[in-house]
């Protein structure tokens, strides 16, 4: 076997997350259909980015690009709107 898969616990796997996750996790279901259309739109990194911290929420631009490249991947949690 090859180095990562012998260092890999099967029972310890946890889902991949980052912290565009943990804000979307913290929004009560009205907030988080909001910016989950945000995120999902068409609208740049860098304004959602502003746009949150206009509520007092810091996600930099670089985390929502790659919470936005996980999810085409398929990758990470999977939010319903």
């Amino acid at each position: 076997m090859g180095r990562i898969a012998d260092e890999v616990k099967r029972d310890d796997v946890r889902p991949w997350a980052n912290k565009v996750d943990g804000v979307l996790h913290e929004l009560d279901d009205a907030d988080r259909a909001v910016v989950l259309g945000w995120l999902r739109g068409p609208v740049g990194s860098r304004v959602i980015s502003d746009d949150l911290a206009d509520y007092g929420i810091i996600v930099s631009s670089d985390s929502i690009d790659r919470w936005r490249r996980a999810q085409r991947r398929g990758r990470g949690v999977q939010w319903a709107a």
